[in-house]
């Protein structure tokens, strides 16, 4: 395998995998705003999307979620820092949990679930 292939392997790789930090700046963001930062930094991407479109069979889309248009902001703000697995996954048939987020500060959920419920919806 020559070097060129094997980069292009190793990227790839590594995009499947959902590696946060290579998504993670303001090209890939769909703003500039403090939602958006935290979303595209806590590796949500790696699971729900860059645009928070989901990805078939790990994680569902966010992006015209009920769940996120119809829920309260408390009740996303415990999904995010406590996630959800066993009979509290709403997705039964994902094999993955939604892992939880403890270290989150409160003004960064606060912000993520701004993000969720406006621009995300919009983009």
């Amino acid at each position: 395998m020559n070097n060129s292939k094997l980069v292009k392997s190793v990227f790839c790789a590594i995009a499947v995998l959902g590696s946060g930090a290579l998504f993670s700046n303001s090209v890939y963001a769909a703003d500039d705003s403090a939602g958006s930062k935290v979303f595209h930094s806590q590796d949500c991407t790696g699971c729900h999307g860059t645009k928070g479109e989901g990805i078939p069979g790990l994680a569902p889309p966010l992006k015209g979620s009920q769940f996120v248009s119809s829920a309260s902001e408390q009740d996303i703000v415990h999904t995010i820092k406590f996630g959800r697995s066993g009979s509290d996954k709403h997705f039964k048939d994902l094999s993955q949990p939604m892992p939880a987020h403890p270290n989150l500060t409160d003004q960064q959920l606060k912000d993520l679930v701004q993000y969720l419920k406006g621009e995300l919806q919009k983009g």
